[in-house]
């Protein structure tokens, strides 16, 4: 290691704040580089057997495992460390905008950047970034529960409420109540999914949202009435159907 120009050695540094495989756009965005500049030191990476071509696509590179573990152990100097931190500060704030943006448009290119998306949740947690942890819960819950990523959706959920209510934003936990609940009618937990939804039609009412909360009662009273709850259903009913009379517009 000792063997690679210190300009190499910087960008190797630099490159394994990435968990899992990255493009030359995302180091430029975490490091504010032209990605341009990036070309020469990636390639010579590479050609050194430091750096891999992801087998992800997306003309991807990922640094080699055993380089990863062999640059932790590196003991750094303070500026380096600070130096890191923000990096790895950027790097969150990258990562939230990128789900977002899968979010909105496809969400198969979750698995490119699975890695770096944990990286970005864990290290929002560990260093109470309340904001990006609710961005990243909007973004992202879904995606997990639709991909049967089941204990990324519990983590990213227990942390979406956490800090849902450090800065009352209740839409957070609206929307995993939802989630929560349609996970637990596809494991044949009605009952909790009864609750769940019941709880995220009174959270919708706090907010002011009727359309929110009839919708939760609406899907209550379906759960009811397809395990014979009769009575229940009913009042799920009526009460979606109050909350849809109060909502109309006046003539």
């Amino acid at each position: 290691m000792s063997l690679i120009p210190d300009e190499d050695r910087r960008l190797l540094w630099k490159l394994c704040v990435f968990s899992g495989s990255f493009t030359k756009h995302d180091v430029s965005v975490v490091y504010q580089q032209d990605a341009f500049q990036l070309v020469n030191g990636l390639t010579r990476l590479t050609d050194g057997s430091l750096v891999q071509r992801a087998s992800d696509g997306w003309n991807r590179f990922k640094v080699f495992d055993t380089v990863r573990e062999f640059m932790s152990t590196v003991i750094l100097g303070e500026e380096e460390v600070l130096a890191r931190l923000e990096a790895r500060h950027r790097h969150a704030d990258h990562y939230c905008r990128k789900a977002e943006r899968i979010a909105e448009t496809d969400s198969s290119q979750l698995w490119a950047d699975l890695g770096n998306f944990r990286s970005a949740i864990g290290f929002s947690v560990e260093y109470h970034r309340q904001d990006l942890i609710v961005r990243l819960a909007k973004a992202l819950a879904r995606t997990f529960m639709e991909a049967g990523l089941w204990l990324d959706f519990e983590g990213l959920a227990a942390a979406g409420y956490a800090a849902g209510d450090v800065l009352g934003d209740r839409s957070v936990s609206i929307s995993l109540l939802g989630l929560e609940g349609a996970i637990a009618a596809r494991s044949g937990e009605e009952a909790r999914c009864r609750d769940l939804w019941r709880k995220r039609g009174e959270l919708s009412l706090v907010v002011g949202d009727k359309i929110g909360a009839a919708d939760s009662f609406l899907d209550v009273a379906v759960q009811c009435l397809q395990h014979n709850e009769v009575a229940e259903g009913l009042e799920c009913l009526d009460k979606a159907d109050s909350m849809l009379e109060v909502s109309k517009p006046r003539a």
